[in-house]
């Protein structure tokens, strides 16, 4: 433990202050207050904490996992147009007039695919991501936006030492972002796009992460990721748009959580976690809230999955349901997009269908 302790007080000493961005929880994550590091067993693992690639009991081949994460507007547009993916607002344009009928909403609408294949200890995948954040001001006449669209290629690789108790393992990624960030769109703008709007480039990135697990009773465990080591820096010309500015780089960050496993009987079990996201930057946070994350996850004979929540200072609830080579999962969770001093929830809702070997 002294050992672990040292070693993320080091990596923070390393790691750069900046603003803390999580480019990607999944939906069993944010079922559980949005803490993954200690807990995560799947082939996110290549995503949030290539450590965990040690706790793989068996390969998988995912060949499609459409994972969809949206908030209450989204979802109330969704249902007055019926449901008709055509009516979603995606085009910058498209979003600010939408928004102008629902002013002083916040809107947010994410997509993830990340086909992969993952063994006990290593794996490789493709991660495509689009998501934004927007919000139009009926006192300001403007909107703000924040827009990302990754690519990533992943591969990594996790060593175990002393019986798996000690698991030190790595990522290598190389990412094509697109990216804007608007903070005063003029709410009588016309033929915005993403052509004239965003920044593209494309870099080298790693994350380190290691996972210690005591072999006693109900396995407790402290986990520590290191992501973006050294700053990613997207330098390199994108693949989408020609001409445009290059993306700000990606500061290091250092996610630290801990986790204890009760079993429950012969066919339930359940996991207990709670994490601090961004440690390195964390006394520069104004709402530290933000960072704060805990949750519960009962598992039903591997099939049945109920979870719960803390996610900054909001509530979360998860579903799973798993089959031998299905995954159907459920989650909400709240979101806080206000001040330090004026909190403002947003609700969120996330569905993710996997279909794998």
């Amino acid at each position: 433990t002294l050992i672990f302790i040292l070693l993320v007080l080091f990596l923070a000493n390393l790691a750069h202050a900046g603003n803390y961005y999580e480019a990607y929880n999944g939906i069993r994550s944010l079922g559980m207050g949005g803490a993954n590091v200690a807990v995560v067993n799947d082939e996110t693992s290549l995503i949030t904490n290539p450590a965990a690639l040690g706790k793989l009991r068996s390969s998988y081949l995912t060949i499609i996992d459409p994972e969809i994460h949206t908030n209450g507007l989204v979802k109330g547009i969704m249902e007055d147009n019926k449901y008709n993916p055509l009516k979603i607002p995606y085009k910058p344009q498209d979003i600010l007039d939408t928004l102008k009928q629902h002013p002083d909403k916040h809107s947010y609408s994410s997509l993830y695919l990340f086909p992969s294949f993952v063994v006990p200890n290593f794996g490789f995948g493709l991660l495509g991501s689009y998501s934004y954040d927007a919000q139009y001001s009926s006192a300001a006449n403007e909107m703000s936006l924040q827009y990302h669209n990754d690519y990533s290629l992943l591969i990594g690789y996790n060593f175990r030492f002393f019986d798996g108790i000690v698991k030190l393992g790595f990522n290598a990624k190389y990412i094509n972002r697109v990216e804007a960030k608007e903070d005063h769109i003029a709410g009588g703008s016309s033929g915005l796009s993403w052509d004239s709007m965003v920044n593209e480039g494309s870099g080298f990135a790693s994350d380190v992460g290691l996972i210690l697990t005591a072999p006693v009773f109900y396995l407790p465990t402290l986990a520590a990721v290191w992501h973006d080591v050294g700053d990613t820096s997207y330098s390199h010309a994108g693949f989408f748009y020609d001409g445009r500015p290059r993306p700000e780089s990606s500061k290091s960050s250092i996610d630290v959580g801990i986790s204890i496993s009760p079993i429950l009987g012969k066919y339930g079990r359940m996991q207990i976690t709670a994490e601090v996201k961004g440690v390195n930057t964390l006394s520069q946070e104004p709402d530290k809230a933000k960072r704060y994350h805990a949750g519960l996850e009962f598992n039903i004979y591997d099939k049945l999955f109920i979870r719960g929540g803390w996610n900054q200072r909001y509530w979360t609830a998860g579903l799973e349901i798993a089959a031998v080579n299905t995954q159907f999962q459920l989650a909400s969770w709240g979101e806080e997009v206000g001040t330090p001093t004026n909190h403002q929830e947003d609700r969120r809702y996330g569905f993710k269908f996997a279909f794998r070997f």
